[in-house]
This record gives structure tokens, C-alpha cells and sequence, in this order.
């Protein structure tokens, strides 16, 4: 789930081991990059010649499908031990993939032992069409990978001739050294108002989310001014969290600029915090994506660099991230849209909008559709009718973007 939304619109894993990594070994393969400023990056991919899905890219975790592709494809499962189930203390039973092959571009990969997203999990339900679920390190780890935003395009290399142009940022890609090597993911140190953390690269859509246990995050929250509380619903109960900006944020020495900050501030289950311990949290597309991006797994290398603004789909429309907001996230749950998080103080809150409300409609359309726009608009604050229905009847409401 992807929380910084809310500021700018209105589990357990199979082990690294079960995977086995084949496929064809082309030298370079291209694939085309569906660039999503409110929800990430997304790449067309086929399972067992089904197809084609819409993938997220994660530089982190396993390889996750999710259940209505499972059936789509008629792909066989098994059980694999149990797992905390979302934030909450209840266990769940793992299911992953007993045999599986995906297609990306011209390259054919083994997904044996792929995790299945459990249908209870607001995960399976990323408001974009034919969401497959998410490609993860084991598809990567082994290749230099090129994110070219630029061009809208994954590279995907065996050799490592792919080298950046001149006046890249190099950095030093740190690992974690948990389990075995498939579960050794690539880090970068970021300085944070003058602090340094380790985060996991991620082409979700937010900037710096922390990982509830970091205290590098506690501490510049506790620091911070005006930070803004947030709850968002899940099937297994509400999370609390917060969002704020720090002055400075740097990578390589290269000093980006302001930036957003956000956090969960209940506990999450204890194996995925023990599992995370050595990142400080993740770091997403609202501070990646300014660079073209190669990683050099094997190397411990990445190189960044910064795109030419003529190269953003929406380089003449304003961002609007520290223009006002609605406090609302919309997003999608077995079919039905909800309200899956609410920003404490905001519009949404004041017109009576909780957690968990089904969505009629907004902006007279879908969820999925109402996400489209966004991307169109370079997610440009702009007011927003809701039809929403509760306990308490049928309502409509038009949401007009404030400054908290």
C-alpha cells in the first residue's frame, strides 16, 4: 500500500532458496516502463502465456503474485508454513507457486516458489488495470538493471559494459546480510537533514518511508514542526501513521532538496521488523525519479543520473505537493473502492469521510480511472466529488484541497 498518496491527492516472504532462477540468457533485453507518479513504476509481463499483467518493480522482496492471476492462469499452488497476516497478530497461511514462467520482453523467467498475495490483503488490489502483483530481486540481482525514465524503458543486461554517462553520481550499493544470497538487497545510504540511513530502493510513488523501528526515523520525527497524522484502513484493522518534510535530502553528496517523510506509527509484526533491521526504510519515485538509474548488483554499484527536465511527461503542469490536499486516498478492495487512508485535519476528515467507506464514485468515475487522471495531472491539487456510503446512509461531498 502506497501511504504517501495521502499527502499529495486528496507477509511473510517465500524463501530465497524455493526460487529457481532460469530463462533464457539473452544479453540485453528492453521493455517498455509505464511511469505512474501516484502509484509507481509498471511493466507488462506475461505468466504461463497469460497475459498481459501489470507489474510494480521492486528491488526488494520475492517475486508476490496476486490470487486472480493465479486462477487466471491456471497456475498450481502448495502451502508454505504461516505468516503474521497484515498489521495485525492473526496468522496466515503462505501460499506460493508450485510452477510458474514469466515472460518479460524476450526473456523467460522460472517464478517456482513465487509468494501469492493473499486476497484479504489491500496489496492484491493496486488501482491499475490487470495488476499482476510485483516483480522482485531474484529477477534482477544477478543483471545490471537500467531504470531509463528518460526514455520509459527497463534495461535489463548480463554484462556490466552498461556504464552511465559522464557527470553521474556514483554510490555504493550496501547489502543486508540476511538469509541467503537471493536475500542480500541493494541499499544506498541518503542523508536526511544531515543524518545518514540506509534504505531499500523501491519505484513505489513516495519519497522516504520509514520503517516503524528505525530510529533515524523517530528522531526527525520528533524534530519535526508540523507533521501530519494519517490512518488508514486495512481488513485487519486501522494503522496510524505520519507524513512530514525534511529540509535536505542527498545521495552521493548530490543535495536534492526538501522532501517528504512518512512513517507507520504502530508496530508492525514482529518477523517483518526483525527481517528490515538492517534498512532504516525504503526510499520511492518521488526522489529516484528525478535520475535515470543503473544498478550493478554484483558490483555494489549504482550510478544516478539526472534527467533532463524536457524528459517528464508532465514538465509544464505543476506538481502541486506542497500546495493543499483533500486528506483522502481512494483505492481498491475485492471489486469495491474505499477509503483505505485519511489524513487527520484534512477536508476529507471535516466533511465526515472515515477509514473503510465504500466509494461510490469520485470525480463521477472509478477508482481506477480517478487514478489515471491523477498521472495525467502530475497529481496538480484540484477539488474532488465523492460519492461515499456508510453506515449512516448515501453521501456526496465535494473535497476543495487546503493547506494543513
Amino acid at each position: 500500500m502506497i501511504f504517501l498518496v495521502a499527502m499529495l491527492c486528496v507477509a511473510g516472504w517465500a524463501r530465497a532458496e524455493d526460487f529457481q532462477i532460469g530463462g533464457e540468457q539473452q544479453d540485453e533485453t528492453v521493455v517498455p516502463l509505464e511511469i505512474r507518479p501516484s502509484l509507481g513504476l509498471y511493466v507488462q509481463a506475461y505468466v504461463n502465456g497469460h497475459g498481459p499483467y501489470r507489474f510494480g518493480i521492486g528491488m526488494f522482496g520475492h517475486t508476490a503474485l496476486t490470487s486472480a492471476v493465479v486462477r487466471d492462469a491456471d497456475l498450481a499452488s502448495e502451502a508454505k508454513g504461516l505468516t503474521m497476516a497484515g498489521n495485525s497478530n492473526r496468522l496466515a497461511q503462505n501460499e506460493q507457486l508450485v510452477d510458474g514462467t514469466l515472460r518479460l520482453g524476450d526473456r523467460s523467467f522460472s517464478i517456482n516458489g513465487a509468494r501469492i498475495i493473499p486476497e484479504r490483503n489491500l496489496s492484491a488490489y493496486v488501482p491499475v488495470q490487470d495488476y499482476g502483483g510485483e516483480l522482485g530481486i531474484e529477477l534482477f540481482r544477478n543483471k545490471v538493471v537500467r531504470i531509463d525514465l528518460s526514455h520509459s524503458q527497463l534495461v535489463l543486461s548480463e554484462r556490466s559494459e552498461m556504464t552511465p554517462g559522464p557527470g553521474a553520481i556514483e554510490v555504493e550499493l550496501h547489502q543486508s546480510a540476511v538469509g541467503v544470497d537471493l536475500d542480500r538487497e541493494p541499499g544506498l545510504i541518503v542523508s536526511l537533514d544531515g543524518r545518514r540511513g540506509m534504505f531499500r530502493l523501491e519505484f513505489g510513488s513516495e519519497a522516504v518511508e520509514f520503517l516503524e523501528n528505525s530510529t533515524l526515523g523517530r528522531d526527525l520525527f520528533e524534530k519535526s514542526v508540523h507533521p501530519v497524522s494519517r490512518v488508514v484502513w486495512t481488513p485487519d484493522g486501522l494503522v496510524n501513521g505520519q507524513s512530514s518534510t525534511v529540509d535536505e535530502i542527498a545521495i552521493g553528496g548530490y543535495l536534492l532538496g526538501r522532501g517528504t517523510i512518512s512513517r507507520s506509527t504502530d508496530p508492525l509484526p514482529s518477523r517483518l521488523s526483525r527481517r528490515s533491521l538492517p534498512f532504516d526504510g525504503v526510499i520511492g519515485l518521488r526522489v529516484l525519479g528525478r535520475f535515470d538509474i543503473t544498478i550493478d548488483n554484483l558490483a555494489g554499484k549504482a550510478w544516478l543520473e539526472q534527467r533532463d527536465r524536457k524528459s517528464y511527461s508532465c514538465q509544464a503542469k505543476p506538481s502541486g505537493a506542497h500546495r493543499g490536499i483533500t486528506g483522502l486516498v481512494p483505492w481498491l478492495y475485492n471489486g469495491q473502492g474505499i477509503v483505505s487512508a485519511l489524513v487527520h485535519g484534512s477536508p476529507a476528515e471535516a466533511a465526515g469521510i472515515q477509514p473503510g467507506d465504500a466509494i461510490v464514485s469520485i470525480n463521477d468515475g472509478t477508482v481506477l480511472e480517478y487514478y489515471q487522471h491523477l498521472d495525467a495531472t502530475c497529481l496538480a491539487p484540484e477539488p474532488v466529488k465523492v460519492e461515499f456510503h456508510n453506515a449512516s446512509g448515501d453521501h456526496t461531498v465535494v473535497l476543495t484541497p487546503a493547506v494543513l
